[in-house]
């Protein structure tokens, strides 16, 4: 792919997977959510994110993958189309800082990107609309130029989610019933091609399990920020309980608990 541009127009932030991750368990657990607003929030985080993946995208195609987060190339918005079906497709079109227009033509390179805007659609249209200007209708759709400039920054992380833990006086931890429900219920995200971790998910709770090169161990995370509020004390914590072969290493049902799982 020609490039001549004497300095990257933009930086892709560290490593995406963890962002990635975060944003499409918080929009799969945002659905059961009652509040539509709350469901709308997480859809638009995620369409956000997916248009910073996709400015990375468009960057490492046309630096051949570098390494260096410096490397040149040239480009400064991509060309978007929503169909009349409501979903965004990806043509390969892009503009240079220069307004010309140049064209991702290998197969392989146009696939690297639209895994990432496929995700986009009418209906999280809220979050990378604002990303874009419309650039004309036809009757394949509305055309839109990505700002991949503003794109390639991150969303600051989503709070709507925490809604779903706010405590009242009048919430309290379920019955043996609604446990044996949300167990019954609870669902595993196998690893995407994005990377993404295995996940768990029961009644909002993330609990990840993978083998981590780095620590050269088996990590175990657990994400409250989308734990359905029923879970939550008073205090916005949510009680916790973790053995190993039927240890227990870690115990915070006591309301004086040190530790801050919120």
């Amino acid at each position: 792919m020609p490039n001549t541009a004497p300095s990257a127009p933009y930086r892709v932030p560290g490593p995406l997977i963890q962002a990635i991750e975060q944003a499409r368990c918080e929009a799969r657990a945002a659905e059961a959510h009652p509040d539509s607003e709350t469901r709308a929030a997480a859809r638009r985080h995620l369409a956000h994110v997916m248009c910073t993946v996709t400015a990375a995208a468009v960057r490492d195609i046309l630096t051949d993958y570098h390494a260096d987060a410096d490397a040149p190339f040239d480009a400064v918005a991509l060309d978007l189309t929503l169909n009349r079906y409501g979903f965004v497709e990806a043509p390969g079109s892009y503009w240079t800082a220069s307004g010309d227009r140049r064209r991702i033509t290998d197969p392989m390179q146009l696939f690297n990107l639209t895994e990432w805007t496929d995700e986009l659609d009418k209906d999280n249209r809220g979050g990378w609309e604002p990303l874009c200007e419309v650039t004309g209708r036809t009757s394949e759709g509305t055309h839109y130029r990505l700002d991949l400039i503003r794109a390639a920054q991150l969303p600051t992380p989503q709070t709507t989610a925490r809604t779903t833990r706010t405590n009242s006086p009048e919430t309290a931890f379920p019955d043996a019933q609604q446990c044996e429900e949300a167990n019954r219920q609870a669902v595993f995200h196998p690893v995407a091609e994005d990377g993404s971790r295995p996940c768990m998910e029961v009644f909002g709770v993330m609990v990840f399990a993978y083998l981590d090169p780095g620590t050269q161990a088996v990590q175990v995370s657990i994400d409250f920020e989308t734990a359905q509020r029923q879970l939550a004390r008073r205090d916005g914590t949510v009680p916790l309980c973790v053995d190993v072969r039927d240890t227990v290493v870690l115990d915070t049902r006591r309301q004086d608990a040190t530790a801050d799982h919120r």
